[in-house]
């Protein structure tokens, strides 16, 4: 169980308070899944990847998949507005595969990592948050003894947290940031996002700056990312 590090002063306090109830009280994860969790490792149900269990409060905590053909994610959230998921498109048609063989044969593997940002932020603004891009860069990865390339950006999301503010009769969705990495490994794309929900822990203006709640998220993305394994998982 890990004491967020991206909260300061009193807030900090009442977060390690909270984690130590939880810690008293934790409940069993549920898992709600196609594919198989063994040995703290979820792996998909057609073998197409697998990749940690990531460490969450564990209150509430819940494992779940949803998969259309060659589309789906894997999430894990808990009762405490902590989500990590890893969404992935594959390649299913010939026109697809085409579009992959395309971008090899130009060179050009950032075309299809921004597509996958345009994506999250246009089904975003379907369902009626209104995403803001945050920052974006592009880095190198460590999988093993390869080298990928991917893609970090940062949306700000106004009411598009889990959780929900109650003041008396009001009641409000807490804004959030939600962080992503973005990547290619054969002829799939791959998406590893987590989230921090502002003012979750108190007063929002006592968190730590944002570039260190990003930071910290991104190298917890980054880790999760260096230890998935692709292709033929049993």
């Amino acid at each position: 169980m890990k004491t967020p590090p991206f909260v300061s002063g009193p807030a900090r306090v009442a977060a390690i308070a909270l984690l130590s109830l939880l810690a008293a009280c934790a409940s069993r994860t549920t898992v709600r899944t196609e594919g198989r969790v063994e040995n703290d490792r979820y792996i998909h149900p057609g073998g197409l990847f697998a990749v940690d269990v990531p460490a969450l409060f564990r209150e509430g905590s819940v494992i779940e998949d949803e998969y259309r053909g060659s589309v789906g994610s894997v999430t894990f959230r808990d009762d405490y507005g902590q989500l990590i998921r890893v969404d992935v498109l594959a390649a299913g048609t010939d026109e697809q595969r085409a579009y992959f063989a395309a971008m090899d044969a130009a060179g050009d593997w950032r075309t299809p990592l921004d597509g996958t940002r345009d994506a999250v932020i246009g089904t975003m603004v379907a369902a009626g948050v209104n995403a803001t891009l945050v920052n974006e860069t592009f880095v190198e990865i460590e999988q093993g003894e390869d080298a990928v390339q991917a893609k970090h950006y940062t949306l700000l999301l106004p009411a598009g947290s889990s959780m929900v503010s109650v003041r008396g009769l009001s009641r409000e969705r807490l804004d959030a940031y939600r962080f992503f990495l973005a990547l290619r490994r054969g002829d799939a794309l791959y998406t590893l996002s987590s989230q921090h929900t502002i003012g979750l822990f108190g007063d929002a203006s006592r968190e730590a700056p944002i570039n260190d709640i990003q930071a910290n998220h991104r190298a917890e993305l980054e880790t999760l990312a260096a230890g998935m394994t692709f292709g033929g998982v049993r």
